[in-house]
Formats: structure tokens, C-alpha cells, sequence
């Protein structure tokens, strides 16, 4: 970030704003360029710049992705459900809007630092050869990827359109596989697992949440403040192999019945959770991998969770005057 500007895209959502948060916390604001489809959040960050605009307008990133722009964190999306439900705005969002990126960069041709926000969704159903006792949802982060989702499917081709673009010289690169993120203030999006988040947070607020899912169906997760510490450290990697570029992150094994024990015993009322499964919303989670073992992202110093128990008490304590 010292050697230049730093763009987030989607950063009025929760990720981008918390990312910008941070970055800002350390470096200086005004080389921050916080950039999302809606207007600026009521509470911006002193100093930095906001733009309001359609990232798939060629001529509107003219404006955005200048030379001395360096670093770029690609956040903004059509999340799962909501690229599922509608087809033609994901592949616009998801796919549309990382090609005029990547074109813009190569218009400009000083080849910036390009974190790319992806999904262990681009993940699917498993060969038997690699199937776990959990019904084949054990992979390694090797394993060949096969989404069985819309959403899935377009960050897998937004991971290929990078790692090109990287080798043709045009960006330098890195996909980042997200596991789900929990525990999200706010209220729940279109996310198929936006539930994660729910059936924590609306009882703490002494609100009902429903889990559409097995109870015991694994899921794989990662706290906001892991994530944020990992799209950072993915920025400062100085140096990467080509077959390198898509890096899933180490996260933390759960699922639902003991996401809500850790509800319990942090004095959330778990009565406040329905168990009510959705065959849509399991269609899609159940396309995901509960468990991904990482030797890749662990060997460069990605950070992960120590216990759902931990992630519970840290959104509790982060919420306290909220």
C-alpha cells in the first residue's frame, strides 16, 4: 500500500467496509479508493475516497483505476442465492464486472496487485476416491474444483480470467477461497448461507432465526476478523508461482447444532432457533465442502480460527454498544 493507491471494490458491503476499516487503521486513508453501486455508507471513512458506480462501465473505471492505483481488492458480487435466482445479473456482477477490471488494468499497463474475493463454493460434489465419512465433502486444496452452483461456477471463471490475465502480465493476481464468513452483523442478504450468521446473531438480539439444514451437516467457516487479516497478508505476498494464483483459506470445521451450542453457552437463547430445512437453500449449501485441508494456504501464513466457541464470544464482544 505505501508504493500506491488502494481500491476496494464492493465496499459498502460488510466485508469491503470492514476491510477498509482496518487498512485505514494502519496506513494512511487518502490513498484509499472504497468504490460500491450504492451511495456512501453513513458512517465513511475519514479521509478516503468514495465512488459510486457500475464496475462493468469501462469509461467509469477510467476514472477509478488510474496509474497510480497498485492495489486492488476485488470484493464486489452477486452472492450464492442470489446469483442462483438470477442468472443473467450474476454472470453481470460476477463475471462482466472482473473482465472490465482485468481490461482496464491492461489498458493502463502497470500491472497492480489484484486480490480476488472467491468461495469454496467453486468446489462440488467429490470422486469416491477422496470421499470422507461425511459422505465425500473432505477435499484438500488439489483437489480439481467442480461447482454445482451458478454462483460457484462464475468465481471459478473469474479465477481462470485472473490467473490469465496474470500470466499475460496484465495484473499480479490471487483468488482467495473464502469459507463462509461468521458471525455478519447486520441483517441477513441473499447468501444460501446467510443462516450461518442468523441463527447467532438474531437470538443474541432476542430475535428468531431459522436453520434451513441438517444440524449436522458440516460447515466451513471463518471469522471476519480472520478474513480481513488474510485478504491483507494475500495482498503482501510478494511472489507467487502461476499455479499458485487460487489459495483456499484454512477454515474451521463446524456445523449448525454446534454453532448453537456456542450460542448457548455464551447466553444466547437457543430456543429462538427454528429447525425448518429448505430444500433450495440445502441444494446449495449441500454443494459446498464441509471440511478443506489447506497445506497450501497454511505453508504461506494464512491465519485460521481456533473454535466456534472463540468466533461466538468475539462477535459478542465486538457488538457489545451496537
Amino acid at each position: 500500500m505505501e508504493d500506491g493507491k488502494v481500491l476496494i471494490t464492493g465496499a459498502g458491503g460488510f466485508l469491503g467496509s470492514l476491510l477498509a476499516t482496518h487498512l485505514a487503521a494502519q496506513h494512511r486513508p487518502e490513498k484509499l479508493i472504497l468504490l460500491d453501486h450504492l451511495s456512501p455508507p453513513a458512517n465513511p471513512v475519514p479521509g478516503a475516497r468514495y465512488v459510486t458506480g457500475d464496475i462493468g462501465d469501462a469509461k467509469f473505471l477510467e476514472s477509478v483505476i488510474t496509474e497510480d492505483v497498485h492495489s486492488i481488492y476485488h470484493l464486489a458480487a452477486l452472492v450464492s442465492s442470489g446469483a442462483e435466482a438470477n442468472y443473467e445479473l450474476g454472470l453481470r456482477a460476477n463475471i462482466d464486472g472482473t473482465r472490465a477490471i482485468i481490461q482496464r488494468c491492461k489498458d493502463v499497463g502497470h500491472c497492480p496487485r489484484l486480490v480476488f474475493t472467491s468461495s469454496v463454493a467453486v468446489y462440488g460434489p467429490l470422486p469416491a476416491s477422496v470421499a470422507g465419512e461425511d459422505g465425500g465433502k473432505h477435499l484438500t486444496d488439489s483437489t480439481t474444483p467442480y461447482p454445482q452452483s451458478s454462483y460457484g461456477t462464475q468465481k471459478l471463471i473469474c479465477e481462470l480470467l485472473i490467473s490469465d490475465a496474470t500470466r499475460k502480465g496484465f495484473v499480479d493476481g490471487r483468488s482467495i477461497r473464502l469459507p463462509t464468513i461468521v458471525v455478519r452483523p447486520g441483517r441477513p442478504n441473499t447468501a444460501a448461507s446467510s443462516f450461518c450468521s442468523s441463527i447467532i446473531r438474531e437470538p443474541l438480539k432476542g430475535e428468531a432465526a431459522v436453520c434451513p439444514v441438517d444440524p449436522n451437516y458440516p460447515l466451513f467457516v471463518q471469522s471476519p476478523k480472520t478474513v480481513v487479516r488474510n485478504l491483507m497478508h494475500a495482498m503482501s505476498i510478494k511472489s507467487l508461482k502461476e499455479s499458485g494464483r487460487a489459495i483456499t483459506l484454512p477454515g474451521l470445521t463446524t456445523n449448525a447444532k454446534e454453532m448453537v451450542e456456542a450460542l448457548g453457552a455464551a447466553g444466547g437463547d437457543t430456543k429462538l432457533v427454528k429447525w425448518e430445512r429448505d430444500p433450495t437453500i440445502e441444494k446449495i449449501v449441500y454443494s459446498w465442502p464441509g471440511f478443506v485441508d489447506t497445506p497450501f494456504a497454511k505453508s504461506l501464513g494464512f491465519h485460521v480460527d481456533r473454535s466456534i466457541q472463540d468466533i461466538v464470544a468475539a462477535y459478542i464482544e465486538n457488538n457489545k454498544s451496537k
